[in-house]
This record gives C-alpha cells, structure tokens and sequence, in this order.
C-alpha cells in the first residue's frame, strides 16, 4: 500500500510543498486509487500535480467528518473528477462552529454541496470491497482530549458540544494486513482503535494514519503532560503499530508524544509518502 500525504498544516519546504490547516491523503491499494479528506481549499490537487499524481484515475473519495480543512476541495474536485465515489456520513451536514473569542464562527462543509447527489450518505459501517471499510458509531469516550471542547453543533437553535457522529475511519485489508485511515479521530484515538478491532479478526494492524487531536488550533495551547502519557501507555499496547501523525496532533504535542514512543510515532509532512 501506498499513501502520500498531499495536505496537512506543516511542509519541510512549504516553498515546493505549500500546506494550510487541514488533511488530505492520496492513497493506492492493489484494486483503488483513494483520495482520503479533501483539505480546505484545491490546494489537494495543485500539490498532486507538483507530486505527478493524476487525480482524474481517483476512484473513490472518503470524508472523514463535515468540518471544512477536510472537506473544503470537495467541490474543486467534483469539477476535475467525474467518476470517483465519494463517501460521507449522512450526519456531516450539521451545523458545525467553533467558538472563538469573538464568538461563534461556521466550520461546516459548504452548505449547496450538502444536496449533492454525487454523494453516497453513509449511515453505519459500510464495507464497500473486501479492501475497504467505513465505520464510525464509536460510542466509547475513554482518554479523550479537551481540545474538542470549543467544538460546537447548532441544535434547535442552540449551540451544543458536537458529539462527533459524523466521524467515519477507513480500514484497507491488504492481505494479511490492515491499514487504519481517520482524518481527526476526534472521537479518540484509543475509541476509535478498539472499534477497528471490531473488525480486524485475524488481520495485523501495520499502520495508522491521522491527527490526534490534542493540540488545539484556536489556542496553540499543547496537550496536557497526563494525557499525553496515558496516551502512550495505551498506544504501546499495539507494539506491531506504527502510527503515522500530524495535522491536529501539533508540533509540539507530537514531540511530547515522540518522546515516549520513538519507534511507534512519525510525523508525516505535506508531500510525504510511505509505502508498503
């Protein structure tokens, strides 16, 4: 398998690879050429051509949950891709803010697309093939950080704390060996890996790719120290998993997390790529 992150919010040289706040991986598979998140503008597609990856060969398109740095290109791709599939959690059309200082500010995804019907509206795990797999439902909330807290959802005219159902993650089957996709993992990262279980039966789990969600964008304010380590404590569980980071992890969140599991976390910067 082959990934390629084409946006997230750091470059190693943003004068070749530019990057913005937010998340898009291209991804190959033996049977699929997947785009995974869109980021928030079409900065996806002008880095792939810098990369010389043609866009118009994705077959399927995965969002991973409504807020716009991951769903922002999705209507720049529609115009330069007829044909790919394109998967989204039918509660991803809330109304979704953060709040600021200065009040409440929208983080939806662009509200005329929410009717599209190139749209397929995913209401529970989905296994498109016997390579792909889309589940959210993650119910439990153990080891989550307080970086969501600012994250809201208009409710009958209201604002409430976004309870993140509109979060889907990915697993690629490849062989005896699984890949899990997220884009956020607002519902944490430990939730979202015991879901997957769920799933892997007898599959080993190679690899994760995604932010964490530690860190907060607003504030800049890094990760609480205890969080941190009882976030390594359950990641070590997974001794034959390396996971692959960025984007809402944080610079400097991922540093304290690299300080505890150096074998098992690497950032992966806009325009890098790993391979299988």
């Amino acid at each position: 398998m082959y990934v390629r992150n084409l946006v997230e919010d750091i470059s190693q040289d943003a004068t070749l690879i530019p990057c913005e706040h937010g998340l898009s991986y291209y991804i190959e598979t033996k049977k699929h050429k997947i785009l995974f998140d869109l980021g928030a503008s079409d900065l996806f597609a002008k880095n792939g051509k810098r990369l010389g990856i043609d866009l118009k060969d994705v077959d399927t398109v995965i969002l991973s949950h409504g807020h716009y740095d991951h769903t922002g290109g999705l209507r720049h791709f529609m115009q330069m891709n007829s044909k790919a599939d394109i998967y989204l959690r039918v509660e991803a059309t809330g109304d979704y803010y953060s709040k600021k200082e200065g009040g409440f500010v929208y983080i939806g995804m662009e509200p005329e697309l929410k009717k599209s019907d190139r749209i397929h509206w995913v209401s529970k795990e989905l296994r498109i093939d016997d390579e792909l797999l889309l589940f959210g439902d993650v119910k439990k909330r153990e080891c989550m950080a307080d970086s969501n807290s600012h994250l809201k959802v208009m409710q009958n005219g209201e604002y409430v704390q976004d309870s993140f159902n509109h979060e889907q993650s990915l697993l690629i089957t490849q062989g005896t060996d699984a890949y899990l996709i997220a884009g956020c993992m607002h519902c944490g990262v430990v939730n979202i890996l015991k879901r997957a279980e769920e799933f892997l039966g007898d599959k080993k789990l190679r690899a994760v790719f995604g932010g964490l969600h530690i860190s907060n964008p607003r504030t800049k304010q890094p990760p609480k120290q205890e969080l941190v380590e009882e976030l390594a404590e359950h990641l070590k569980k997974y001794e034959n998993t390396v996971f692959y980071t960025g984007h809402c992890t944080g610079r400097e969140g991922f540093e304290m997390m690299h300080q505890l599991l150096p074998e098992q976390i690497q950032y992966l910067f806009t325009g890098q790529d790993y391979g299988a």
